[in-house]
């Protein structure tokens, strides 16, 4: 059989091949003999490997084993182009204690029918697989973010974009201004800061109060912002100097809401995963010898806008006509 599979010139060769063997039910010839080194000699074979079986069961709910070539030839049905990773989605960090999931077997075929995108796949094998952060290639360059992340980076990969719109709003301002400063509060990862910073004459501040972001955002305005226009702050922005707890949606990591007050949690966010963040005044943070007119501010702080805008009062009527 592996001499068969070697040598090899047809698919349908290797698969008879397959088939002729399995018949024989030989304990200990299962699948994993695609690890033998005569064997995926072929180009008509598809690897095999524990970790593609755990991603695999994990996204679709099989329950696959390495020991069943039936199993292995409606993986190999899929493809190879199927499985293998996305050159534009790439692994940065690993957990521990990923486990994969048991459930009820369902062929490949049916769970890439279903509406799953490329970047929802890989992601999840990705998941399965150990990583933390994913890299992903878009029109403002390779950005990293959470592999938990459900909503800006998924957009981002799939679009190439983010908040389009907006960020044309800003871009196209800056251009007939000729100069300026962009005030990007709550710049999350940096998709809304790096297009606005590609103008070397556009001063930029971006803002973001949640650790984890921060270093993402750090990051990428490295990697995609070469014109030294871009300063970071790691702090949350009020109408007072104060430390509050900071909600961070698990599946949304641009959904971060402060607790202000003693005002209880939204209905949604009650089990929302929690952190303590210093938070101060837009006028305190030191940036008025720095802003160049006229000023732009993009404000996206979930529900807290207006202590924002009211902890910024200097700053932004010495900015003339602030545009927000």
């Amino acid at each position: 059989m592996l001499d068969a599979c070697a040598c090899c010139d047809a698919e349908e060769q290797m698969l008879a091949e397959v088939c002729r063997m399995d018949a024989y039910k030989i304990k200990g010839l299962g699948p994993a003999v695609d690890q033998h080194p005569l064997f995926p000699a072929s180009e008509h074979c598809t690897a095999f490997q524990p970790a593609i079986v755990r991603g695999y069961n994990a996204l679709t709910g099989a329950n696959a084993e390495l020991r069943r070539w039936d199993e292995y030839l409606a993986g190999y049905a899929a493809g190879p182009d199927d499985v293998l990773p996305d050159p534009n989605v790439t692994v940065c960090a690993h957990r521990e204690d990923s486990r994969s999931a048991r459930m009820p077997r369902v062929p490949w075929r049916t769970m890439l029918s279903r509406a799953f995108t490329a970047f929802t796949v890989r992601r999840a094998l990705w998941h399965v697989a150990g990583a933390n952060d994913i890299r992903v290639a878009g029109n403002y360059g390779v950005v990293v973010g959470s592999i938990d992340d459900r909503a800006i980076l998924e957009k981002y990969a799939e679009t190439g974009t983010w908040c389009p719109l907006e960020t044309h709003f800003f871009m196209d301002f800056f251009a007939r201004a000729g100069k300026g400063t962009y005030l990007d509060i709550g710049a999350n990862i940096g998709l809304t800061t790096i297009p606005v910073a590609s103008n070397p004459a556009v001063v930029c501040f971006a803002v973001e109060p949640d650790p984890t972001n921060f270093a993402y955002l750090q990051e990428n305005v490295r990697r995609n912002c070469r014109g030294g226009n871009v300063r970071l702050l790691q702090t949350a922005l009020l109408d007072r100097v104060a430390t509050l707890e900071l909600r961070i949606s698990p599946t949304n990591k641009g959904d971060l809401r402060l607790r202000i007050g003693s005002s209880g949690c939204a209905a949604d966010d009650a089990d929302w995963p929690t952190i303590e963040v210093k938070a101060g005044r837009l006028d305190d943070i030191g940036i008025d010898q720095h802003i160049l007119p006229p000023l732009a501010a993009k404000v996206v702080a979930q529900g807290s806008e207006f202590h924002v805008l009211s902890g910024g009062h200097r700053i932004l009527s010495a900015a003339g006509s602030p545009h927000c």
